[in-house]
């Protein structure tokens, strides 16, 4: 790799640093629908709507003749890091997260479905800084995905799933960095970074156990995937060619549902693992004409767990929801980033309802997110300054799903 100098090395050199976001180390609660995002993220053993091509696959079988969802969940984070020297927060950002798909059965045993929901959307602007003259600083990045599915009941007590995934990644960037302008005046130069790329090789595998009447056991894998990215880098009048790649890693979740009372209560628990060390030690970015770049990102593998209660009054609701989540970021303290969730752990509190009308089914939900690490010492050669990092972020979801 060549070196890269002068300001241009400033400017390549902090985006490159912001991009590493791309999907983000957040690993949030699921949000595809507002059933799942009131009850801890959890979903691999209960989701029976489209919502389950998200969560688990084999869930597609419980739809009976078909199902049709819905879903909105706007997530709105805010972030604190130190930037030259002074901590600042970032505006709070809005991404509007959704899931739209439907289910249909073919046979008795085979269940078609497809739906399409983003990964993560997740980003922000530090406005007004005084290191950079006044300007901003500001970031977008989101993951897409669309996937058929198809769901199988081996027997009346298992059904396994699988998931065809293609992913869509895209993400910008605006940068101002100092540089050194006519008779060494000071000017600040805007840059700005927009990559997208798509991966048609995702999988999504799934299993569903109905132990008991009243007991369900879902287990679920996705592989990972590399999407290279590619775009447009503008800075000073000139635009040039840009690449980079992101990998979503290998994940596994596992998943319980129980029922008591005679079905008016549901205990929900699940756990998540995600393999963050294996696929983004570094990310590497090469800008046409300037050169290429690798930045250290150290991610660790993160774990999670979930827990969801629901309580329904009548046959038809209405439900009552609560959940909780604890995460593990997988952010490293070594290398930690302005638009990344900090390291260590992420607490969520989720609250939410849901009613039934005939074949229409109708919930609202949400949950409050949020993290701090304090006193960090980045690694000597990270980017990033020595300070405090926070995140929080609110998601209010509306769902619907009407059953034929």
């Amino acid at each position: 790799m060549r070196k890269l100098r002068g300001s241009s090395t400033a400017t390549v050199g902090l985006i490159l640093t912001h991009t590493a976001l791309a999907s983000a180390t957040l690993e949030p609660p699921a949000v595809s629908d507002a059933r799942n995002a009131a009850l801890g993220g959890t979903g691999v053993a209960y989701t029976d709507n489209a919502a389950a091509v998200y969560h688990n696959p084999a869930g597609l079988t419980g739809v009976g003749q078909g199902a049709v969802t819905l879903s909105i969940s706007p997530f709105m984070p805010q972030l604190e890091a130190p930037i030259g020297g002074t901590q600042e927060k970032s505006t709070r950002s809005f991404f509007p997260m959704f899931l739209g798909g439907g289910a249909y059965r073919l046979t008795d045993d085979l269940v078609l479905g497809l739906a399409v929901y983003p990964v993560m959307g997740f980003g922000g602007e530090y406005p007004d800084l005084e290191i950079f003259g006044g300007e901003e600083l500001e970031l977008s990045a989101a993951t897409f995905e669309a996937s058929p599915s198809l769901a199988y009941s081996i027997t009346d007590a298992v059904s396994i799933g699988v998931g065809y995934r293609i992913t869509y990644m895209m993400q910008d960037v605006h940068q101002v960095t100092p540089a050194m302008g006519p008779g060494g005046t000071p000017v600040f130069v805007a840059s700005d970074l927009s990559l997208s790329g798509m991966n048609f090789l995702g999988a999504h595998l799934g299993v569903l156990a109905r132990v008991t009447d009243t007991t369900r056991v879902g287990f679920t894998y996705r592989n990972k995937v590399t999407v290279d990215l590619e775009g447009d880098f503008e800075s000073g009048g000139m635009k040039l060619d840009a690449s980079s790649e992101f990998s979503a890693p290998h994940s596994f979740k596992l998943g319980l549902a129980q029922d008591l009372l005679d079905e008016q209560l549901m205990l929900a628990f699940e756990l998540k693992y995600a393999l963050y060390s294996e696929s983004s030690e570094s990310t590497v970015t090469t800008i046409d004409g300037l050169g290429t770049t690798e930045i250290p990102l150290e991610w660790k593998n993160s774990l999670s767990a979930a827990l969801g209660v629901e309580y329904r009054v009548g046959p038809e609701g209405p439900d009552f929801r609560l959940g909780y989540c604890m995460t593990q970021s997988a952010t490293s303290e070594d290398y930690p980033q302005p638009f990344m969730p900090p390291p260590g752990l992420l607490h969520s509190v989720h609250l939410g309802a849901g009613m039934q009308f005939s074949q229409l089914e109708l919930d609202v939900g949400g949950f409050y997110v949020r993290s701090k690490a304090t006193d960090l010492e980045p690694a000597a050669d990270a980017v990033a300054e020595p300070g405090d990092y926070a995140m929080d972020g609110y998601i209010a979801a509306l769902s619907a799903t009407y059953r034929l």
